[in-house]
């Protein structure tokens, strides 16, 4: 076993043992101060001792994971730096508190060693962050109000519309900002995760430690398409389970991008391009989450408004009711804070026939009997059964749903048997089978029942594109030679 990536490993976890512990001991020490709190002070010193030994394991467990070569330096340096004076301080801070240098709390220099003792703290905590999460974390979700009052300038959106995708720069406007949203804090100029950066063209040809990451031409051969594919638990799988992951549509769209080169330099109206991709692509034309973004199958054609007795009912109920964009009446529904029983309100949803486009029953307990109302959404668009009770039986009821485009049936007893009732919803594009009775053996039957959609049966999503017909398997472990 290797005592880098062993050792190392803990540092993420144990950093912020220290930081709590001081935080801890600093309070204690402010409250012993008043008369109330007195009694206290006895156990400071205990505290600090606990602390300054976490973090001197917290600096040796951080050595070995700077070893590993994927920080950016000066970052690393400055960071290391303050840890050990984190280190050193909280050892100074127990002996003074010992008495073993005679140091009364009262007295203004012991003052000023708390208050740089808790600077320490937050700087290094904050530059450990900066590491692990890319510069600027702590500030990325600020208000903007906030952001200038503390002098930083306006976050440029990840998301900036784009009014005509076929003008947009294949690299600059899409695959350079998908990067950025997915995959930058493990592959920037501030962690180079194997090795790897992905923040320019430059670095995304050299790849990481491992080679190269794309083959031009082909996606089915390029490292980046096969990390993607790798199931969720699988520790090579990119991105870790605990991030964000790529979308179907996002992962389509790099899979295109390398087929066609990659390339850095053309607009996406330049690259061939079959039905399937084109889908894709208009995904993104409003610059939203392909995965939640609406203006792609909200239709145009005027609606009437719900009635107002219908909704106040539906909201008394705890159903959550959107309209989905200004200037028309087509709404969304979802149940996930209604506390009472969800049957008593699905004849409620019938109604919404006309106005409901995405409707979200995740979790939900529902009879058998209860599905049939989803027969009558002939608008629907996106419907999440993730988690109910929905099973092959009453999965039938949305078989007449023709403009039904990502169903979501994760954690349900739904098998390929039941999807096979399915086989009318033509305009289906995205489906979601993970922890379901759906196996991954059960790909090739279920791609017939969806011709051209993408299939995601946990961790496997793959991306069905015209005559593509390549299976994707996890890597193979290579055990490392013995001496």
């Amino acid at each position: 076993m290797q005592i880098i990536p062993f050792f190392g490993s803990f540092h993420p976890v144990l950093v912020h043992l220290p930081i709590g512990i001081l935080l801890v001991a600093l309070l204690l020490e402010w409250l012993s101060r008043k008369p109330k709190y007195a009694a206290v002070e006895d156990a400071v010193p205990i505290v600090f001792f606990v602390a300054a030994l976490s973090a001197i394991f917290a600096c040796m467990t951080g050595y070995w994971l700077s070893m590993s070569g994927e920080y950016d330096e000066v970052t690393l340096d400055r960071h290391k730096w303050m840890g050990i004076f984190t280190a050193l301080l909280s050892s100074l801070a127990y002996i003074l508190k010992k008495g073993y240098i005679p140091l009364p709390s009262s007295h203004k220099i012991y003052n000023v060693f708390c208050f740089s003792l808790f600077a320490l703290i937050v700087v290094t905590g904050h530059l450990g962050g900066n590491l692990t999460h890319g510069s600027g974390y702590l500030v990325k979700n600020l208000p903007e109000p906030l952001r200038k009052t503390f002098g930083y300038t306006a976050l440029q959106s990840e998301d900036i519309p784009i009014p005509d995708v076929q003008e947009a720069a294949l690299y600059e406007d899409l695959v350079a900002r998908l990067i950025q949203k997915k995959c930058i804090s493990c592959h920037g100029p501030d962690k180079q995760k194997g090795g790897l950066r992905l923040d320019s063209e430059e670095w995304i040809n050299k790849g990481g430690k491992d080679g190269k990451i794309l083959t031009s031409g082909s996606p089915e051969q390029s490292e980046l398409i096969k990390r993607l594919l790798l199931p969720a638990e699988d520790e090579d799988h990119m991105p870790p389970k605990e991030k964000n992951q790529l979308s179907a549509d996002e992962i389509a769209l790099l899979h295109w991008w390398i087929k066609e080169g990659p390339q850095f330099d053309k607009k996406v109206k330049e690259l061939a391009q079959n039905d399937t991709i084109k889908k894709v692509l208009l995904s993104f034309q409003d610059g939203n989450n392909p995965m939640v973004s609406t203006a792609s199958y909200v239709p145009s054609a005027p609606v009437a408004p719900v009635r107002q007795s219908l909704s106040d009912s539906l909201k008394k109920a705890g159903v959550l009711i959107q309209i989905l964009s200004p200037g028309n009446n087509y709404i969304s529904a979802s149940f996930i804070n209604m506390q009472q029983n969800a049957d008593s309100v699905m004849p409620l949803i019938a109604a919404l026939k006309d106005q409901l486009i995405i409707l979200r029953l995740s979790g939900k307990n529902l009879h058998d009997s209860s599905f049939k109302y989803l027969g009558t959404l002939n608008e629907l668009r996106r419907l999440y059964l993730d988690r109910t009770t929905v099973t092959d039986t009453s999965i039938l009821h949305i078989g007449n749903l023709d403009k039904l485009q990502y169903l979501n049936l994760v954690g349900t007893k739904v098998s390929v048997e039941g999807l096979k009732k399915l086989s009318g919803l033509t305009s289906i594009r995205s489906v979601f089978l993970y922890q379901s009775q759906v196996k991954s053996a059960d790909y090739v039957a279920i791609t017939s029942v969806f011709p051209g959609a993408t299939i995601d049966t946990g961790g496997y999503i793959v991306p069905i594109l015209e005559s593509d017909t390549t299976e994707f398997k996890p890597l193979k472990k290579t055990k490392p030679k013995k001496e």
